[in-house]
């Protein structure tokens, strides 16, 4: 619907008392102002009927809506966050595993604590070392020649905070496990 600006005022102030239309004494350069009308309520000027617009008495809606979406956004974001953390720690053991294989079959290492520690230098700052868990298999090193040399790493994860963190969640454990030969 569509008035012309200050037509709604005037309608009131006159109440239809000149010539039986309320917009008579309106400005004829006075440019049209759409009004969007969410709710509407008839009003009786002088027996004309108009439909004009009202406030919306969903104020709080907004907030109600607010206060159920803003949990699940953040729910969303810390779960989002938590699966980067473990697919880089995932990707930091897999490295680390290969780095100690290939030092475990290229008889650089002369024992299961070089591999071990091989393993632990080549993981990065987002594994704490100490609770990282280093199994070699055969279980004595050096290995014969053209044998597998299998290395598993293992690390405890916290979900929903980091390993240095005060509150901790429940655990799992991430396995990686390289074998060449």
């Amino acid at each position: 619907m569509i008035f012309r600006r200050g037509e709604w005022e005037q309608a009131v102030n006159h109440e239809g008392e000149s010539d039986g239309t309320p917009f008579a004494a309106l400005n004829s350069y006075t440019p049209l102002v759409p009004v969007v009308c969410l709710h509407t309520v008839d009003v009786g000027l002088g027996g004309l009927v108009m439909r004009t617009a009202q406030r919306s008495s969903q104020h709080g809606s907004v907030f109600v809506e607010a206060a159920i979406v803003s949990p699940l956004l953040i729910m969303l974001t810390v779960s989002m966050m938590q699966f980067g953390y473990i697919y880089g720690v995932l990707a930091n053991l897999r490295g680390a595993s290969a780095v100690a294989a290939r030092m475990a079959v290229l008889d650089t290492a002369n024992s299961n604590s070089d591999v071990c520690q091989a393993a632990r230098n080549a993981v990065a700052s987002l594994v704490d070392i100490s609770l990282l868990d280093c199994q070699t298999s055969p279980s004595i090193l050096p290995a014969a020649v053209n044998s597998p040399v299998t290395i598993t790493l293992s690390y405890p994860i916290h979900i929903l905070s980091s390993n240095s963190g005060l509150v901790r969640g429940p655990t799992f454990t991430l396995s990686a496990r390289t074998t060449m030969q």
